[in-house]
């Protein structure tokens, strides 16, 4: 390395590589400007720091001579010593079952008194989707109704059934038999009904013929069959009538021989009988 010649350096000191000086001479020039330093310093100062010869914590580099910084360093190491102190101080030990004051807290009087809360039952009721699908008929209308699991269809027990309408003393539509299906809807709405009742009072989907089996089990421990046929209002706008009385909605009621059923304001009665018994009245 050659002796720097300019005026007021010291010819012991060495000046940087010309090539490195060339490479580095921007980086240099601007850190100088700002910190009032001449290039070659600045490079010496760097090149002591890489090789330990320099404290880190020397004088800054940029402008403010310094001041700025030394400040904000003076800072953090005042924020080191809060945390260290935080560190020092001691921590209440935490007991399981016991507070700060160390009083037990095994018993809790406020909540000894409380209701159980019911546990939830799982629910198996189909989507509403899966539910339009498994009520469609055969016209592929979707029936808002959903049978009980005792359903049954009359023809499987031998049982022949009839449905009569009347108007008064009068039949006045030909009998209509009950027997392969478990289950018969009135309303207004052919699409969707099994027996249709055009009075306007009707609603669409009114009521619901069903038949069910509710088994039975005797003294002796036998089990035995118990068909029989339920009216259920389906949720109708001007109620079901069973033998002159208003029915309530969304309950099954078991019919009984010579019953009389009427929807909404119509003047019919629809019967349910046996095709034994009405043959004999005959």
């Amino acid at each position: 390395m050659g002796e720097d010649s300019r005026p007021g350096r010291s010819a012991s000191r060495a000046s940087p590589p010309e090539d490195n000086r060339r490479r580095w001479r921007h980086h240099f020039d601007s850190d100088a400007e700002l910190s009032g330093r001449s290039s070659d310093e600045e490079y010496e100062r760097r090149r002591r720091r890489r090789r330990g010869e320099e404290a880190p914590n020397s004088p800054p580099v940029f402008g403010n001579d310094g001041k700025d910084d030394a400040k904000e360093k003076e800072d953090d190491g005042d924020d080191d010593d809060d945390d260290t102190n935080e560190r020092k101080k001691p921590r209440a030990k935490v007991l399981f079952g016991v507070d700060a004051n160390g009083n037990n807290l095994n018993a809790f009087p406020e909540t000894e008194n409380l209701p159980e809360l019911p546990k939830a039952k799982p629910t198996f009721e189909l989507s509403s989707l899966l539910r339009q699908e498994a009520n469609a008929n055969e016209r592929g209308t979707f029936i808002d109704y959903d049978e009980p699991e005792d359903k049954c269809a009359p023809e499987r027990y031998g049982l022949r059934l009839r449905l009569y309408t009347f108007k008064g003393d009068e039949e006045i539509e030909k009998p209509i038999s009950l027997a392969n299906k478990s289950r018969y809807i009135f309303g207004r709405d052919r699409d969707a009904v099994d027996i249709p009742t055009d009075h306007p009072s009707c609603s669409k989907q009114h009521a619901v013929l069903q038949f069910r089996n509710q088994r039975k089990t005797d003294v002796y421990g036998e089990t035995k069959d118990d068909v029989a046929g339920y009216l259920y209002d389906n949720g109708s706008t001007n109620k079901t009538k069973l033998n002159g009385k208003v029915i309530e909605a969304k309950k099954y009621y078991r019919l009984k021989g010579s019953d009389c059923v009427q929807f909404g304001s119509s003047t019919r009665e629809y019967v349910v009988m046996d095709e034994s018994l009405a043959d004999k009245k005959k």
